[in-house]
């Protein structure tokens, strides 16, 4: 999910009984896909997206238990209703929902952020 979290905040359990909603019904979200699909292990394409992630329109995600490395597919984000997602399976730490932002940022104005700038560092 590629919204911000300010604007997808659940209501709490009173305001939500009394009939409050999200803010709005849509999320933008980005497909994921196991990171073996776009590039093999030991190629430029691989070390690019694992060590530095600077392939604008694909942002890296790490292996978690029970999923292999993916890769977040930027520019083929899209909306759907808040109702058709299904449950979240993990949530970004601070520095990726940073990185996040700098991949978008990059993605849609042409300007790029290293990591080194970032508090608290990204590396």
């Amino acid at each position: 999910m590629l919204s911000h979290s300010c604007v997808i905040a659940q209501p709490e359990d009173e305001a939500r009984d009394s009939g409050l909603e999200y803010e709005h019904p849509y999320r933008l979200v980005a497909p994921v896909v196991d990171l073996q699909s776009v590039a093999e292990p030991g190629t430029s394409a691989w070390d690019a997206m694992t060590k530095q992630d600077k392939i604008v329109q694909w942002m890296y995600l790490p292996p978690r238990e029970g999923h292999p490395a993916g890769v977040a597919l930027l520019h083929r984000a899209t909306l759907v209703l808040h109702d058709n997602l299904g449950s979240r399976l993990a949530q970004m730490t601070f520095p990726g929902a940073q990185w996040l932002q700098v991949k978008l940022a990059r993605l849609m104005t042409g300007t790029w952020l290293e990591k080194e700038l970032f508090e608290p560092p990204m590396s």
